[in-house]
């Protein structure tokens, strides 16, 4: 081994006469670094290869042996601005990761000067890949090609263009600008992500999974100050997630637009959108200190869907605000045919032993609708005004029930006769602490 390094007072740098010569590796070449830390020179060439066979690599970690591996690196600013490299993997084995073949190739241009630059046009791309999991290397694919353009020019921020990567299943392709300032770095950009089979990624998600899905987004993210900027639109077609009444909701084209961002105020979310044939919602929630709140409205079109026996739509709407003591005031209504539920109510000491609230009342035309999710023999008419309260701890608890009823039944013979005709009835109890309120009853 062998080499010349001499540093400049301008503060350039050479190494030259580089030589390093091994049973299976040889390295040689120059390099020199101008003033402004730009290579003026660059002509390395190496590489690893044995008769003998495959060769243990001296890196940290699992043992690392590859079959050849070449290295070609060109530039020199005496004749032109333009670069070249090659590096080419054969044969790649370590214990959680394997390659047949892995290239990675550049070309571009590097200019120094009060207008100093560097681009690179990037070409990669591996095959025959095992990433020591089945089901990382299902999702990730066997073979992953992929480009991208890099730009950099002093006083400007630094440009990724072009990217794509494609996989067997899926392909991305992007754009971001990154720059820098005393608060630290600022990127922004945007990408498109296109899945036609699903179904290579049940064994990361642990869970069937199928159906093909596009999205794109726009973003800003500012990573030291945590602040962010997303939205995201996207189309899923017959999405399964393998849970019956998701994957019924989700059947056909779904629509999803969403943003979200993060400032100093606090942070904010919209659904514009997430429409299915068989449902649709939308919303939008305020996360900050004594001010959040949350809006919340669907529509789900077949409410056999949630509700077996029963038809027609649901339609729901929720909204809750946060007030300076932390304490939230929600309302919620929820309906379909022959039924509804209309409550109102307070949420307190949500990150302690949270406490809820809730008074309402819920009419039922027919029980037997809720029948199959009782699973009991419901049915009857039913009308009921609530009023209640429950710690999370239950060390209180309170509930008032009155209301009317007709023809009940709940699948026992002896109840039922009872509860026969009409029916009027109230219903009070609650628990405080050790002391329990007696059930009363009319």
């Amino acid at each position: 081994i062998g080499t010349v390094v001499t540093s400049f007072p301008d503060g350039r740098l050479a190494i030259s006469d580089l030589n390093l010569s091994a049973a299976a590796i040889t390295l040689a070449g120059d390099i020199d670094i101008g003033p402004d830390g730009l290579p003026e020179k660059m002509n390395i060439r190496g590489e690893i290869s044995s008769e003998a066979g495959a060769i243990l690599l001296p890196v940290s970690g699992p043992a690392t042996r590859v079959d050849r591996v070449d290295l070609d690196v060109q530039f020199d600013a005496a004749e032109k601005d333009g670069w070249a490299g090659d590096f080419h993997v054969l044969g790649l084995r370590r214990a959680g990761f394997s390659a047949k073949e892995l290239n990675l190739g550049g070309r571009g241009r590097i200019v120094s000067g009060p207008a100093a630059s560097v681009s690179a046009a990037i070409e990669f791309s591996a095959t025959e890949l095992d990433l020591g999991n089945p089901e990382a290397t299902q999702a990730l694919g066997e073979a992953v090609s992929g480009s991208a353009q890099i730009d950099w020019t002093s006083g400007a921020p630094l440009r990724l263009s072009d990217l794509r990567i494609d996989g067997e299943t899926y392909a991305l392709d992007g754009s971001a600008d990154v720059s820098f300032a005393s608060t630290g770095p600022a990127i922004s950009g945007k990408a498109q992500f296109k899945a036609d089979e699903l179904a290579a990624f049940s064994g990361l998600a642990g869970r069937t999974l199928g159906g093909a899905v596009t999205f794109s987004t726009e973003f800003e993210v500012e990573p030291l100050a945590g602040n962010f900027d997303v939205s995201a639109k996207g189309s899923s077609n017959d999405l399964i997630v393998s849970h019956p009444q998701a994957d019924r909701i989700l059947a056909g084209t779904t629509e999803l637009d969403l943003t979200a961002r993060r400032d100093e105020t606090g942070i904010s979310a919209r659904l514009a959108t997430l429409r299915s044939p068989n449902a649709e919602l939308t919303g939008q929630a305020t996360l900050k200190s004594g001010g959040s709140s949350l809006s919340v409205s669907g529509t789900l079109r077949d409410a056999s869907i949630l509700v077996p026996d029963a038809a027609g739509p649901i339609r729901l709407r929720v909204n809750a605000d946060e007030d300076t003591n932390r304490a939230w005031a929600w309302q919620a209504d929820a309906a379909m045919e022959g039924s509804r539920l209309t409550a109102a109510g307070t949420a307190r000491d949500i990150y302690g032993t949270p406490e809820v609230a809730a008074s309402g009342q819920f009419q039922a035309g027919d029980l037997s609708h809720f029948a199959t999710l009782a699973r009991r023999p419901i049915a009857g008419r039913l009308e009921v005004d609530f009023d209640g309260k429950l710690a999370s701890d239950f060390s209180r608890v309170s509930a008032a029930l009155t209301g009317t009823a007709t023809d009940l039944k709940t699948g026992t013979a002896e109840a039922d006769r009872l509860l026969a005709g009409d029916l009027v009835f109230d219903v009070r109890g609650g628990l405080d602490g050790d002391f329990i309120y007696p059930v009363s009853y009319t």
